[in-house]
């Protein structure tokens, strides 16, 4: 298994799975593992610092990396060097930081090689050769979480069409393996208006943020944050359209959810002035 350089970014193992849905938009409820979250939003920016730097290898996250290490004091004499033997040199692992039970490891190279190893975490390749891993069938669950982070790095790039696609592919397995009261629906629901929101494709943008915030009503209840966030952005679509009545309407419902949860904050703030715009 290969990525390319269009591909970037390729979370390819993950075999402990953890509930990391809901922190993959700043808006969204914080997960119940926080170690877990902050270890992999600090993968992500390690991955995209290797993207930018045009570098090749893998990051990890993982409980137990210390344990898969063996002795790296013949790696002169070897042409393949395997994983469990790059863990303890520094030629190969570039960071290692660790954040609560949580490991988060780089390793520069081109051709990483996994020596039957059992990885309790995730492993994100950038633009390397894989040997060695156990693979997943394309609808399992695990692959739309991986979907998920190509979408989210993309994203990031502002490359809007490729995010897309993969944060539709990780929808559609989502969808047909958990249905729609699954918790992470909604958010891709609301990254893909997003999405086509930045396009200018106001009409998908807003059959998605639409989506979501039926979604949200159902499992989350009317008054939650999350609801407040997609209120807000079809507030700013019915905005755009110049069907201000909606616009109020929306931003209103927004507002009374964010005053009864949090009073006055920055967000408040900005309520107030797409009220008042």
């Amino acid at each position: 298994m290969s990525t390319t350089k269009q591909e970037i970014l390729h979370p390819i193992l993950k075999l402990k799975f953890h509930n990391i849905v809901e922190y993959k938009n700043l808006d969204t409820e914080i997960d119940k593992d926080p170690s877990w979250n902050k270890a992999n939003k600090k993968a992500h920016d390690m991955t995209n610092k290797m993207i930018n730097n045009k570098q090749q290898g893998i990051v990890v996250v993982a409980t137990n990396i210390d344990q898969l290490a063996k002795s790296s004091h013949r790696l002169s004499q070897q042409q393949n060097i395997i994983f469990s033997m790059m863990i303890n040199s520094s030629q190969y692992m570039k960071k290692n930081l660790t954040i609560g039970s949580y490991s988060v490891s780089s390793f520069h190279s081109r051709n990483i090689i996994f020596d039957n190893v059992i990885i309790d975490g995730c492993v994100y390749a950038v633009d390397c050769i894989i040997d060695g891993l156990q693979t997943l069938h394309d609808s399992h669950i695990d692959v739309a979480d991986s979907y998920f982070w190509l979408g989210k790095a993309y994203d990031d790039k502002e490359e809007h069409d490729k995010a897309i696609e993969y944060y539709e592919k990780s929808l559609k397995i989502e969808l047909d393996k958990l249905g729609v009261g699954y918790s992470s629906v909604d958010i891709i629901c609301n990254n893909l208006g997003c999405m086509y929101e930045k396009k200018g494709e106001d009409k998908k943008a807003m059959e998605y943020h639409e989506k979501a915030l039926k979604i949200q009503l159902n499992r989350l209840g009317p008054n939650h944050h999350n609801v407040a966030a997609s209120y807000n952005n079809l507030g700013g679509l019915y905005q755009k359209k110049e069907e201000y009545d909606k616009a109020i309407e929306y931003y209103e419902k927004s507002l009374k959810i964010k005053l009864d949860k949090l009073e006055h904050d920055f967000y408040v703030a900005v309520l107030y002035n797409n009220l008042a715009s």
